[in-house]
């Protein structure tokens, strides 16, 4: 991830570390689209 946090599928918004946040799969888009 290029910020420590992004939208979740929620509306959310989460603050999960690179790592960590890659193990979700339930995204809808790639990390690299965050910016997007």
């Amino acid at each position: 991830a290029l910020k420590s946090g992004t939208v979740t599928l929620s509306g959310g918004f989460t603050a999960y570390p690179d790592g960590f946040e890659a193990e979700f799969t339930d995204k809808p888009h790639p990390q690299s689209a965050e910016g997007a």
